[in-house]
């Protein structure tokens, strides 16, 4: 594959998961705050993390696709694998200030509150959303060799069961009427984003 037509795939890849992650964060910020879900805000400020990623991804295409010169006699491919460990960086910051925002909370009693049922609504359309960007990503990412872009694939794998993982604590939080069930599952998706970002 030429490295022009493989620039324009990352390309248009990138800017699906922009739009994609941009619209999940904005639907589970706000519905987060609204029924008064920190699992679901907190579901949404890791998407808000995802739309950094692609904009790196979109920006690391760019640079790829400049052609050899004196002081990069073999062009720029190895920005690709750059990347790929910056967007772990990112990954790994979005959930340690997602740990950092549901402990505040806590401790300010912000975690009291029995979420709204439209929260599950949201989560729902966030896991099968996810899903599609995921193997979207992964199957483009292998298909022209592009660790960025797989990178950020498995990074929405992880949110799928970020997602899940939300929507189990909400169901268990609305029907035992137990707010900091919520609040815990924030926390271990917090950990779990870290953990797994630190761990490969």
């Amino acid at each position: 594959m030429h490295d022009k037509e493989r620039t324009q795939k990352i390309i248009k890849a990138s800017w699906v998961a922009v739009g994609g992650n941009a619209a999940l964060a904005v639907l589970k910020i706000t519905v987060g705050l609204v029924a008064g879900s920190l699992a679901v805000m907190g579901d949404g400020i890791d998407s808000a993390g995802d739309i950094v990623a692609s904009l790196i991804t979109l920006l690391t295409a760019r640079i790829i696709s400049k052609p050899p010169n004196l002081k990069f006699p073999y062009g720029y491919r190895k920005a690709d694998t750059i990347a790929a460990k910056a967007l772990s960086f990112i990954i790994f910051f979005a959930g340690a200030q997602l740990a950092i925002f549901t402990i505040q909370k806590i401790i300010n009693g912000g975690g009291t509150e029995i979420p709204e049922t439209i929260a599950i609504y949201v989560i729902i359309i966030s896991v099968l959303a996810k899903f599609g960007l995921a193997r979207y990503l992964l199957e483009t990412g292998r298909k022209i060799e592009s660790p960025m872009l797989i990178a950020n694939g498995k990074n929405m794998r992880n949110d799928v069961v970020i997602s899940l993982s939300v929507l189990i604590g909400l169901v268990f939080t609305i029907n035992l009427k137990m707010p900091i069930i919520d609040s815990a599952f924030a926390l271990l998706i917090s950990i779990w984003i870290m953990q797994t970002t630190l761990t490969g």
